[in-house]
């Protein structure tokens, strides 16, 4: 019975979906519904980790069969770590969204549809399974793009642009899935771990590599501003916190099949860092900040990818919540107000909160996550790694512009107006519960590293023993 827990993560969603969809017609009974089932998401996630942190990884099996012939869903440490994630970050979305005004009536519906694919992905053992689950969020992404309130020409080349990028993605996935099942002969995970690539392990990393590394916005982040821009505050706030970091989980998967060459992806992370802080700084609106921190961010997890391990899923966690509490914090006046133009004040102290924790002021939850990046990175430099000092400098160099352009932008926002913009009620409660949670992570530091630690030094062969049982 334990093992049904495992897949209420997505059903959950995808049952306050279709409830939402039903009531379509009555948009604040369908956010109401859907706000429920967040919470609803929360607890079910809550009980989840519990049974995985005191009776070990749960596995369920659909139909009765047994990997590596049927679909197994898999809840172990590390899945139910990002899992914790996704329902904080969703579950604060809904409140926002809760109190807005003005929101697509489809927007509850489409929006749940991403958090249920999301936990779907992280739970399976199985590729093609998490290649459906990545193309279900996408459906649902492409209809929000296609609904958000721009001008129509615009948002159809916005839309068009992200369809076909996208398809091109899931056509080289379903080619790396077809190379797998020729070469390999399962798609299953811990499967595939048990029987090996061969020489074949080289061509699947590197196609692999590329669906996962677009996806996470690493190296091949050129999409990623522009599918920000005119997008919803909820919208975008929830992209932020949850579309680059699932395709991070993927990678780090694909790591535990295959390996990770480390080399090449810190060079790539560092690629995308400095890209990310050169586009940071000649951006003049608050949302195209924003969308360009996010891609420092998936730079500096490739850096712990590569040689921070410890760090990986601390950072990760960190960054998904303080991703998603900026966007909510500056939705109000992201969408065309120019920093040097003149802004409205609005809250200022909590803003002027936001900017420093989320920026890794001591001791909440991203310095932490930076710090242990950054010692990582230090410890790797004593035995006089070139590469690893460039990485160290471009880490801490990043994390410095990223902190500088948040007070810049808060700033902006609270010293060079008279005018207030309201911020609503909800929008404020979501908010401080993402403060609340950055700032537990902080306090409770020794504790979330050590069970980090814990997850990054399992075992590859526990969870083939889990999954296939021998």
């Amino acid at each position: 019975m334990a093992s049904v827990l495992v897949v209420f993560p997505m059903i959950v969603p995808l049952v306050a979906a279709l409830c939402a969809l039903v009531w379509r017609a009555q948009p604040r009974v369908a956010h109401g519904i859907t706000l429920a089932g967040s919470v609803v998401h929360v607890g079910c996630v809550g009980v989840l980790c519990t049974s995985v942190l005191t009776r070990g990884p749960l596995v369920h099996q659909f139909g009765g069969w047994a990997a590596p012939f049927g679909i197994v869903y898999v809840a172990d440490a590390f899945a139910v770590f990002f899992l914790s994630a996704i329902a904080i970050v969703s579950c604060t979305v809904f409140v926002h969204a809760f109190g807005a005004r003005g929101a697509s009536s489809w927007e509850p519906f489409f929006l749940m549809i991403v958090v249920g694919g999301a936990s779907g992905a992280v739970l399976t053992s199985d590729f093609f399974h998490l290649f459906v689950c990545f193309e279900v969020m996408l459906i649902a992404v492409y209809a929000l793009m296609a609904v958000q309130s721009v001008h129509a020409r615009e948002r159809m080349d916005r839309t068009m642009r992200y369809v076909v990028l996208n398809a091109a993605n899931s056509l080289l996935f379903l080619l790396a899935l077809g190379v797998l099942y020729g070469t390999v002969g399962t798609l299953n995970m811990a499967h595939a771990i048990e029987v090996g690539a061969g020489s074949w392990r080289y061509v699947l990393l590197a196609m692999f590599g590329v669906v996962f590394a677009l996806k996470a916005g690493l190296g091949l982040a050129f999409w990623l501003p522009q599918a920000y821009a005119g997008l919803s505050i909820g919208v975008a706030a929830l992209f932020a916190g949850l579309m680059t970091k699932i395709g991070l989980y993927a990678l780090v998967r694909i790591g535990m099949v295959w390996g990770i060459e480390t080399s090449w992806i810190g060079w790539i992370a560092v690629a995308a860092i400095a890209g990310g802080v050169l586009g940071m700084f000649v951006q003049r609106t608050i949302s195209g900040i924003l969308a360009y921190q996010i891609i420092i961010s998936s730079g500096m997890l490739g850096l712990a990818l590569a040689c921070a391990h410890d760090a990986l899923l601390v950072l990760a966690l960190s960054d998904m919540v303080a991703k998603t509490m900026l966007f909510l914090l500056f939705g109000t006046v992201a969408r065309s107000d120019r920093i040097r133009a003149e802004h409205a004040r609005m809250a200022p102290m909590l803003v002027w909160c936001g900017v420093l924790v989320a920026g890794g002021l001591p001791p909440f939850g991203p310095f932490v996550a930076k710090a242990l990046l950054l010692f990582g990175l230090v410890e790797r430099t004593d035995g006089g790694d070139v590469a690893m000092r460039i990485w160290l400098i471009v880490a801490a160099g990043a994390s410095l512009a990223v902190l500088l352009s948040l007070i810049r932008v808060a700033m902006r926002l609270t010293w060079s107006s008279d005018q207030r913009v309201h911020m609503p009620v909800w929008t404020r409660l979501a908010v401080v519960l993402l403060l609340v949670v950055l700032c537990g992570i902080g306090l409770g530091a020794d504790r979330v590293v050590t069970y980090a630690r814990t997850v990054v030094l399992s075992d590859a062969h526990v969870y083939v023993k889990t999954v296939l049982g021998r």
